[in-house]
C-alpha cells in the first residue's frame, strides 16, 4: 500500500533516505521503499550526505576531502564546457621582480620576486618566490588555493599574492622579468647564472632561450 512515511529511513532499493512525510510503499513485516526512486547520486556526493546528515560514519576530514573531489569534477566538467579559462596563466615560467611601492629597499616588503610556474594539465599556475617554498597554486576560475600550512594572511602571502596581481594587471609582465634579470644577473626563466655576454644580452640562459623559442 502507498503511505505517508512515519520515519525517516533507507529506502532497500536505491540506498537514499526516505524522509517523513514522504509517499512511499509498504507492506507490513517489509521495510518502506520510494514510489519512484530518486536519480541516484555519485557514490561520493552519496557518502558526503550520509556523512553531514550524520547517519553514516565519518567525519569532518573526511567531508572535506570528499568535497574538494566534489568540486575538482565541477570545476573539471565547467572547464570542459566554456572552454579552458584564459589563464593567469597565459603568464611565462618565470621569476619577476615586482616592485610593490616604486621604491626597491627592502626584499618582502617594497620588492618580491615571484615565480610562477604554469601547469598545462590542471589550468593552473604554481606561485611563490624565487628561493622560497610556493603558497600554492592560481587559476582564473577558482583563484588561490594555499597550500597546507600557508597562512593566507601572512606578511609573506600577502606580499606575493600582492605582487602576482600587479603581474596579472600589467601590459607587459616580461618586463618584470627582465627587471629581475638584470637586477641578478640569472636567466629569467631558471635562475641560473648568465655567463656570456649573449646570455647576458637575451637575460636567459641558452637552454631556456632554445625551450622557449620552441614554446616549451
Amino acid at each position: 500500500m502507498v503511505i505517508a512515511a512515519r520515519f525517516e529511513s533507507t529506502c532497500p532499493t536505491c540506498r537514499q533516505r526516505i524522509e517523513i512525510g514522504e509517499s512511499v510503499a509498504w507492506s507490513k513485516g517489509a521495510k518502506a521503499v520510494h514510489i519512484a526512486c530518486p536519480e541516484r547520486l555519485p557514490d561520493d556526493v552519496e557518502i558526503l550526505t550520509a556523512i553531514v546528515n550524520g547517519y553514516a560514519e565519518g567525519s569532518a576530514s573526511q567531508a572535506q576531502a570528499m568535497l574538494d573531489r566534489i568540486e575538482d569534477r565541477l570545476f573539471a566538467e565547467y572547464e570542459q564546457t566554456v572552454g579552458a579559462p584564459a589563464e593567469a596563466a597565459t603568464l611565462p615560467k618565470g621569476i619577476y621582480r615586482v616592485s610593490l611601492t616604486g621604491a626597491e629597499k627592502t626584499y618582502g616588503v617594497t620588492h618580491v620576486n615571484v615565480q610562477v610556474v604554469p601547469n598545462a594539465k590542471y589550468q593552473n599556475v604554481k606561485v611563490g618566490e624565487w628561493h622560497g617554498e610556493s603558497i600554492g597554486t592560481y587559476s582564473t576560475v577558482r583563484g588561490f588555493r594555499f597550500w597546507d600550512g600557508v597562512d593566507p594572511t601572512g606578511a609573506r602571502t600577502l606580499a606575493i599574492k600582492a605582487a602576482f596581481a600587479v603581474l596579472m594587471n600589467a601590459a607587459d609582465p616580461i618586463e618584470y622579468a627582465k627587471a629581475y634579470a638584470v637586477e641578478s644577473s640569472t636567466c629569467w626563466r631558471c635562475g641560473a647564472d648568465l655567463v656570456d655576454e649573449q646570455s647576458r644580452a637575451r637575460l636567459m640562459g641558452p637552454d631556456c632561450y632554445r625551450m622557449q623559442e620552441r614554446g616549451a
